[in-house]
């Protein structure tokens, strides 16, 4: 029912609204299938930035422009990033 309301449950049975805040000094966390779109300038939380979760994509373009993810993965380009629940810490790999 949540799920219809355009609300994400995540894996532990918390709802997270879309567009609730996420990282800061409280380190809040998105649902399962959202990530932390943090400001410019924040990029993965620095100086305990507060981000915005977003859905995840469900699918991305076909173009290689690769990103450095905030978790130290390099992915194809930003929406790739997104797609595994990440924020693009900076441009190209890793």
């Amino acid at each position: 029912m949540a799920a219809a309301a355009g609300v994400d449950v995540s894996d532990d049975g918390c709802t997270t609204p879309p567009g609730g805040d996420c990282g800061g000094f409280a380190g809040m966390t998105c649902g399962a299938r959202q990530w932390c779109d943090y400001p410019e300038g924040a990029r993965c939380g620095a100086a305990d930035a507060t981000g915005t979760c977003r859905a995840r994509p469900e699918g991305c373009p076909d173009v290689f422009d690769p990103v450095c993810g905030c978790d130290g993965v390099t992915y194809g380009n930003g929406c790739e990033a997104n797609a595994a629940g990440t924020d693009a810490a900076s441009g190209g790999p890793c």
